[in-house]
């Protein structure tokens, strides 16, 4: 399979890494003790609708690491990268990537600076969603080693037009959406990938689809009066949303109940359909 290409940037000590092992599951790499530029990171992204190769490319700026920018960094070293990024001869690497990540180490960045970080990104940015043909997403991802208030540098992301991520952070809000590694992770799973193998995806409805023709449709049909074994025959399903999916069934069954056995059968095939697609 060709692997897809995600491009993760950052000066020293903001995270790549991190966020780099998060993506892969865990990809190996030779790790120097000098730059973090030109790493490949390898790893597999599953779902239980494809699974797809990733290279994960780091780049780090400035390339040579010295004392003196082991903490807060020139935004104009940033700015002398994007200059060199958006030459023709890097065209080819542009035109592989599937997403962008960069990379802020919120302990040592000072709010000012990173503003200026994110005008820069947020051309670069522009730059590359002019230039894609594809889907492409773009994160800010924000580290610390302790949990911090990070709504200033959220702000500044949101004028830009940029999307922030404190990697510190998992499971969803207060408002039920995914956060931190958890939003990561969301964004590469509903990307549309340029390169992905769908036959698990394939196993997978070949599945739900013995399931629910078996113990379903005999529950349906009114084969199964037993409250219990029907309830039974609902949890093997795999995991879904099985409050939508009882309440579909329920109201399916009422209605077969006043059916001949003839029109039962064309409309629990019609009902294991729309089932098949909701789950």
């Amino acid at each position: 399979m060709i692997p897809n290409h995600i491009l993760v940037l950052g000066p020293p000590n903001s995270g790549k890494l991190r966020v780099a092992d998060l993506m892969s599951g865990g990809g190996s790499c030779d790790v120097p003790n000098e730059s973090h530029s030109g790493l490949i990171v390898k790893g597999e992204l599953k779902t239980k609708y494809y699974s797809s190769h990733v290279n994960i490319l780091i780049d780090e700026y400035p390339s040579i690491r010295t004392d003196s920018n082991k903490k807060a960094h020139d935004h104009k070293q940033l700015l002398e990268w994007y200059d060199e990024f958006k030459k023709e001869e890097c065209k080819e690497l542009r035109d592989v990537l599937d997403g962008f990540i960069f990379t802020i180490n919120l302990d040592t960045e000072p709010l000012q600076l990173v503003t200026k970080s994110l005008e820069v990104i947020s051309m670069l940015k522009e730059l590359l969603t002019d230039e894609s043909e594809d889907d492409f997403f773009c994160l800010i991802v924000g580290v610390s080693e302790e949990i911090i208030d990070y709504l200033e540098v959220e702000d500044s992301c949101i004028n830009n037009g940029l999307e922030f991520v404190y990697f510190n952070e998992a499971g969803t809000n207060e408002y039920k959406d995914r956060i931190g590694k958890d939003r990561i992770m969301e964004v590469l799973e509903t990307h549309k990938w340029r390169s992905v193998d769908t036959s698990s995806s394939e196993k997978y409805t070949e599945n739900k689809m013995r399931k629910v023709n078996g113990s379903l449709m005999e529950s349906l049909l009114g084969n199964d009066n037993n409250e219990d074994n029907e309830t039974d025959n609902y949890e093997n399903l795999e995991e879904v949303e099985l409050t939508g999916v009882l309440e579909k069934l329920k109201l399916a069954k009422a209605e077969a109940s006043t059916m001949s056995h003839e029109e039962k059968e064309l409309y629990v095939q019609k009902v294991i359909d729309d089932l098949i697609d909701y789950i």
